[in-house]
């Protein structure tokens, strides 16, 4: 392919981003609600069980004393778990250290933190899950979970065009969090290749077993190309999250291809 141009992304540690307290608050409990919904499908008995078991995971944090509005339609009949929710999001985010005169006031706050927050808030979900089945069984129901909750996010109105334009997309994304230090090429029309060799997504889950950290961030990758467009596949071998030195993305635009070749071993090594 002519003109083709590696393209590299940094991981900036000290790096910060601005967002309002309250809508890092909103995404997490909008994850929460979602979670609880499919419980609420899938296992209607077991719901309060689950609930009670968050609260118990939540309830010995600080009361900062903090609440939002919402539309929830199963968290709301909790307001107890709410309450926690949030002291315990707040928490994770080391909140004090801020001090924003208003939980709605856009302020500068260390990608690290909110990194943690996510995924630390998130990971409860799984253990609440352990209360009701075993440990493998609610990694598989996670799974299950997030990818039909990544399906349920598919708008034709968004789809990418082209492996350019998802390049622009990446680009956009790392620029905004310095995530990752990941280097980006277009090696053919229908070919993108993508590797990461550092994640502080990762490094942030790093205390947990490598197929903890695999589910909650990384099993939806496949899910969520198809988000980008339809026609897009993924493949990938190797995974930071899993241990591994490198995650090796291969996006492939099968309206340009015929079959799907993941790129050896050899070749990921000497792609830097």
């Amino acid at each position: 392919m002519k003109n083709r141009k590696k393209i590299h992304f940094t991981c900036k540690y000290n790096a910060k981003i601005r967002f309002k307290i309250k809508d890092i608050i909103h995404m997490s409990l909008t994850g929460l609600e979602a979670f609880l919904s499919d419980v609420s499908e899938k296992m209607p008995n077991s719901l309060n069980i689950i609930i009670d078991h968050l609260n118990s995971l939540f309830e010995n944090r600080e009361d900062y004393q903090i609440s939002i509005s919402n539309d929830y339609k199963v968290i709301k009949n909790s307001p107890q778990l709410i309450n926690h929710s949030i002291n315990a999001i707040l928490s994770l985010l080391n909140f004090p250290k801020y001090q924003p005169k208003s939980i709605n006031e856009e302020i500068e706050v260390d990608i690290t933190d909110v990194i943690h927050s996510f995924n630390h808030f998130e990971y409860s979900f799984i253990k609440s899950l352990e209360v009701i089945m075993t440990h493998e069984e609610a990694m598989k129901y996670y799974q299950n979970f997030v990818n039909k909750l990544t399906q349920a996010r598919r708008d034709p109105k968004k789809y990418i065009d082209n492996l350019q334009d998802l390049v622009k997309n990446f680009k956009e994304f790392s620029e905004k969090w310095y995530d990752l230090e990941a280097v980006i090429e277009i090696i053919d029309k229908g070919t993108l290749i993508y590797k990461v060799k550092r994640c502080r997504w990762a490094e942030d889950l790093k205390e947990f077993r490598p197929k903890i950290g695999y589910t909650l961030m990384c099993h939806q990758d496949f899910e969520r190309t198809k988000n980008f467009n339809p026609k897009f596949v993924l493949t990938r071998n190797h995974t930071i999250m899993e241990g591994y030195e490198y995650c090796d993305f291969c996006y492939h635009d099968m309206r340009f291809k015929k079959k799907v070749n993941h790129p050896s071993e050899d070749f990921w090594k000497n792609f830097n």
